[in-house]
Parts: structure tokens; C-alpha cells; sequence
């Protein structure tokens, strides 16, 4: 692991902060407006499992997904956008007795074009409920994309 990259990130309390993944998406989009060390992709040391992400962040991220499939009163939308049954499945499976799924940081992808870098985090959305599988997206240009 590179000392110099997890610089003010502390990953040995097993997960990751907004803030956190913010300055990671900084750093590897080399934004020198900001007071960021530059970083490369290689740089970050995420397993194949991802990392962890806040409780705090997970709560956020699930209440946004249901936001895409779902209205204020409860009611399914009429356009999901880019989620399909398979997500609609995991999204409704991922709380259940009182337990919370899990979002992980899977890892960093390039939405931009090589001279311009834009690096934004892939995340993955595992369900309480494990035989519904997981899904993984992205959020860029204000929409969800599935990856995965």
C-alpha cells in the first residue's frame, strides 16, 4: 500500500467515508484547483470484494435507490431509467428485520476521454437478502448506469 495515497484515510476501520471517496475521486482526476496529492488507479488498494462503505453512506445510497424506483407515497414509477427487474429485485431485498445490506466500493472507472480525466466510483449493492444477487452502477451526468 502506498503510504502516500492514503494520506488522511484510514482503512483499518474497515470501511470508507463520503469524504473519504470524495478525496480518492479527487486525486485521481488530478484536480489541481484543490490542495490533492495526484494519484493513479493502481495506486488504490481495493480487494475483490471492494471496500466497505459508511452506515451513514449506505443509508444514503439506499434511500436514493429507492427514490429511482419508487415515489414519495410508495407508489413504483413508470420509468425506472436504467434499472430493470433484476435491480427492482435487490433493491426490495436489501433491508429486511431490521438489517441493512451493504454497498461496496468496487473500484474507479474513466467516464472521461484520455487528456481529460474523470474518474468516478463504481459501487456495488448487496442485499440482505443473498440469493437475490447484487448489481453494480455508477452515477455520472445525473444518471445511474448498471455495470455490472
Amino acid at each position: 500500500m502506498n503510504p502516500k495515497v492514503m494520506l488522511n484515510i484510514d482503512l483499518s476501520k474497515g470501511y470508507l467515508t463520503e469524504q473519504e471517496i470524495h478525496t480518492l475521486k479527487m486525486r485521481l482526476n488530478h484536480n489541481e484547483s484543490l490542495n490533492y496529492t495526484p494519484i493513479e488507479l493502481s495506486d488504490i488498494p481495493i480487494p475483490d470484494e471492494g471496500l466497505a462503505i459508511s452506515d451513514e453512506q449506505t443509508e444514503k445510497g439506499y434511500k436514493w435507490l429507492l427514490n429511482q424506483v419508487y415515489s414519495s407515497t410508495g407508489r413504483i414509477k413508470s420509468d425506472w431509467g436504467q434499472i430493470g427487474n433484476r435491480e427492482k429485485e435487490i433493491i426490495d431485498n436489501f433491508e429486511a428485520m431490521g438489517y441493512m445490506g451493504e454497498f461496496r466500493l468496487i473500484c474507479f472507472v474513466n467516464k472521461g476521454t484520455k487528456d481529460n480525466r474523470w474518474f468516478v466510483p463504481v459501487y456495488r449493492v448487496l442485499p440482505i437478502i443473498k440469493s437475490t444477487g447484487h448489481f453494480d452502477y455508477l452515477y455520472t451526468n445525473g444518471k445511474m448506469e448498471i455495470v455490472g
